[in-house]
């Protein structure tokens, strides 16, 4: 049984199925996910002639959905870059995430005299109206940089932006050539993909405008990702949690999109429940509070190590899903927690929060895990997140 990869347009160039189930070349394949994110990484590896290379080679920022050998979506992203091996030469085109075409820069206005008719001191924290490449961004999606220039004059600021995007206004390409004769001339393609949160780092987000000063952590969710200027994440909001905790709705601090998003995570809600968050499937957000139940079990005396439900069900290791909690079986050491108040799944040895999963096909499988408590949650709230 295989995992199926289908390949489609990038979103911000219209999308429309360039390839469909390549499962009959997948050489290699693996993905991961994160409890603070979502879908995270994805890497596949295909053998073919030298048009197929060049194919792959023009897919740089494709829609990539992997599916289940059942049709369920168990990874979503884009192609982030392409190696191509072609006998003696080793191309690389990317990271995509490495273009920037919408530059902010940041700046400081140099210090001037000062004096009884000359009072400007400088120093004001400064932006630059962004600069914007506009083909650039009609092949590879608005992607957007705040640079920082420390102490400099205005027209320097904007002359630095423009620099900067013609520098970087399309995806690099590095070329490796090592000789062997007789070594033959085998085609072999890599593809590292990213889910689409890394585009929540590609976009700043702001707002400044008059009115209310105040929203609840979902409403603010919603208005970041609002601002998406590319129109590539869902606005359907049916996974975004009600929590009614109040942040500031006036930012004008210029943070990126999931800077935005990340620092309003570890505020948890009014119970100090930890809350999670991430883009999935259809390129939608899901925030919501950790679970309470133990949704998957292992034994460790078990050969064949699988994982399975509280009833006995087995699950697919590449369907693993972090965020929630594995129960480990077999573990002696229950002895730990002698104190009398831990008796829940957070003080449990045998129980582990599931922090990140990696799926190596055809079953590797490596979950990491952390522990939390609700004074985090409590301290963050305070306004004390360095405590």
């Amino acid at each position: 049984m295989k995992l199926s990869v289908s390949v489609f347009q990038p979103y911000w160039t219209g999308y429309g199925l360039l390839a469909d189930d390549i499962t009959y070349d997948i050489a290699s394949f693996s993905h991961s996910i994160s409890v603070d994110g979502g879908y995270d990484s994805c890497s596949f590896s295909v053998g073919g002639a030298a048009s197929d290379a060049e194919w792959w080679h023009d897919r740089l920022g494709s829609h990539v959905v992997v599916k289940a050998p059942d049709g369920t979506v168990i990874w979503e992203g884009f192609i982030n870059s392409v190696a191509i091996s072609l006998g003696a030469l080793q191309l690389t085109r990317g990271p995509l995430l490495d273009v920037a075409n919408r530059i902010t820069v940041s700046y400081t206005e140099i210090s001037r005299s000062y004096s009884a008719t000359n009072r400007t001191m400088g120093g004001e924290q400064l932006y630059t109206t962004p600069y914007n490449d506009t083909r650039s961004q009609e092949m590879w999606g608005i992607q957007e940089i705040m640079l920082s220039a420390s102490s400099i004059a205005p027209g320097e600021a904007d002359q630095l932006g423009e620099t900067y995007a013609a520098d970087n206004a399309i995806p690099r390409v590095s070329q490796t050539l090592n000789l062997d004769p007789g070594g033959g001339a085998a085609v072999s393609i890599k593809i590292d993909c990213v889910g689409y949160v890394k585009m929540l780092d590609k976009y700043i987000f702001s707002d400044i405008t008059a009115g209310v000063d105040t929203s609840t952590i979902t409403e603010k969710i919603g208005d970041v990702i609002d601002a998406d200027p590319n129109g590539i994440f869902s606005t359907d909001y049916h996974g975004v949690a009600a929590n009614a905790t109040v942040v500031s709705r006036y930012d004008d601090t210029y943070k990126t999109a999931r800077s935005a998003i990340s620092e309003m995570i570890p505020l948890g809600d009014s119970s100090y429940n930890r809350y999670i968050w991430g883009i999935y499937t259809d390129r939608k957000i899901e925030y919501k509070a950790i679970p309470t139940e133990i949704e998957y079990i292992f034994d460790l005396t078990d050969g064949l190590q699988k994982i399975t439900t509280p009833l006995g069900g087995e699950i697919d290791p590449w369907s693993i899903r972090p965020g929630k909690f594995i129960q480990i079986n077999g573990l002696s050491l229950g002895a730990l927690s002698t104190h009398p108040s831990q008796t829940g799944i957070r003080e449990t040895p045998g129980i582990m929060f599931i922090e990140s999963m990696s799926y190596s096909a055809p079953l590797g499988l490596q979950l990491a895990g952390g522990r939390y408590d609700k004074v985090t949650q409590q301290i963050n709230r305070l306004g004390l997140g360095g405590f």
